[in-house]
C-alpha cells in the first residue's frame, strides 16, 4: 500500500513537472501575462493550483470578483483628493497603538472630537453587554 502512495506521489510530481514545463514553453510564446508577473510566483501558484485542479483562469475569474465585491463601492467616507490637503484627517484604524489615536484626537476638530466621544459612549454599554453573553 505505501509503494502504490509513493508511486502516486511521483507520478503526481511527474505530472506538474510535465504541464509546468509545457506552460513554460507556451508562456514563452506569448509572454504578454509572463511579463505582467513575477514568472517565479506564477508557477509557484500554478503548481498549487494544478494540485488543487482549478484552472488559472478560474481562479483569476473568481479573485477578481471577490476582489469587485470586497472594494468595488470605494470608501464613501473620503476621496482620493482629499489626501492632498494638509488639514485632510483619517480616524486610526481600531487596533493601531494608543500613541495613533492620542495624536488624531489632539488635532481633531472640537466637532468631531465630540462625535468621537459620543461614539465611545455608546461603546462602553456595547462591550458590558456582549462580555456578559460571552
Amino acid at each position: 500500500m505505501s509503494n502504490e502512495i509513493s508511486n502516486n506521489n511521483n507520478n503526481n510530481k511527474e505530472l506538474i513537472n510535465y504541464l509546468i514545463n509545457n506552460n513554460n514553453k507556451k508562456l514563452e510564446k506569448n509572454k504578454t501575462f509572463a511579463n505582467l508577473v513575477n514568472a517565479e510566483t506564477y508557477y509557484k501558484l500554478k503548481e498549487l493550483l494544478l494540485r488543487e485542479r482549478i484552472g488559472v483562469g478560474d481562479w483569476l475569474q473568481a479573485s477578481m470578483e471577490e476582489f469587485i465585491l470586497k472594494f468595488g463601492d470605494g470608501n464613501n467616507t473620503c476621496t482620493l483628493d482629499q489626501f492632498n490637503s494638509p488639514d485632510f484627517m483619517v480616524t486610526p484604524a481600531y487596533f493601531k497603538p494608543i500613541s495613533n489615536w492620542e495624536k488624531y484626537l489632539m488635532k481633531c476638530p472640537k466637532p468631531d472630537y465630540k462625535k468621537w466621544c459620543r461614539r465611545l459612549d455608546e461603546f462602553m454599554p456595547l462591550e458590558h453587554k456582549v462580555t456578559k453573553l460571552r
